[in-house]
């Protein structure tokens, strides 16, 4: 036998890690978004604002139009709504893992599911501003875009911990 070599692996079929590899993909959609959203300052918005600057009475309404097009639907709907979705997303199987399989401690996965969910309520902040009379609750956005911005990483960041258990326990399926 050739050093090195064994016998042959058994590929791990567990829920856990399927969601893990989940996850891992909507972190993917979320930073193609993130990227998008941010990318729309570099190619976008300097040839509107040089067609506003040198435009006439005709073209500046025109250019702002647009503006506002390019800015709802790259900004607000690609980078923000669909992203934050995204991340919620990941951050909600994230944190059932770890309350499910007890990997990380179970504080951090209810945390995780306590920010995720006032996240989602400050969704409305978003769509409101493309959707005239879209519901909005004052008080998720409070307490949601702190927790969400900076609640979110120490609760849902470790998760990724997950992947190499603690000794002597497990994913279970």
């Amino acid at each position: 036998m050739a050093s090195g070599s064994g016998p042959p692996r058994r590929p791990v079929s567990s829920p856990s890690i399927a969601a893990i590899s989940s996850a891992g993909s909507l972190k993917s959609k979320t930073l193609m978004f993130s990227a998008m959203r941010f990318l729309r300052w570099v190619f976008v918005v300097p040839p509107l604002a040089h067609s506003y600057v040198n435009g006439d009475a005709t073209t500046q309404p025109a250019v702002g139009a647009a503006w506002t097009a390019q800015h709802q639907y790259g900004g607000a709907l690609l980078g923000e709504h669909l992203g934050q979705l995204l991340v919620i997303g990941r951050s909600v199987t994230l944190c059932v893992i770890m309350v499910r399989t007890r990997v990380l401690p179970l504080w951090l996965g209810v945390t995780g599911l306590a920010v995720s969910a006032l996240y989602l309520f400050n969704q409305g902040d978003i769509l409101a501003t493309a959707v005239p009379g879209f519901p909005v609750w004052d008080l998720a956005g409070r307490p949601a875009a702190p927790a969400g911005e900076c609640g979110w990483p120490p609760s849902a960041s470790p998760s990724c911990c997950a992947r190499q258990p603690r000794p002597g326990r497990h994913l279970a399926g």
